[in-house]
């Protein structure tokens, strides 16, 4: 499989999609936000952090300049719902080869 068909399957898989604020520009991007598990809280990750999976794709074409950082923001709606939240740290990259397909981004709030 090469990035560009990871890019496509991480997009069918991220059912959500959030609003992302970062350096004065948002943009709407898929994602999916999952909670820490028990063994995760670790180093300063704390309960209810919430771990954000968002497609590079979207983030870049939307302007977004990665990688993500502490400060930054993210909104989601969940089940009418709107929760606002912050990022904890810098982002991480999914990479196939030297290609990012998506980051996971600690977020704290809501």
């Amino acid at each position: 499989m090469d990035a560009n068909e990871v890019a496509a399957a991480y997009a069918q898989s991220l059912t959500d999609t959030v609003s992302v604020t970062a350096g004065g520009v948002t943009a709407a991007v898929r994602a999916r936000i999952v909670g820490y598990q028990p063994q995760e809280l670790v180093s300063g990750i704390v309960q209810g952090d919430r771990k954000a999976v968002l497609l590079v794709a979207d983030l870049t074409a939307g302007g977004i300049t990665l990688p993500l950082r502490k400060g930054d923001s993210l909104t989601w709606v969940d089940g009418g719902a709107t929760l606002k939240m912050t990022g904890q740290g810098k982002s991480e990259p999914r990479r196939i080869g030297a290609v990012s397909v998506a980051v996971d981004w600690q977020v704290r709030g809501g």
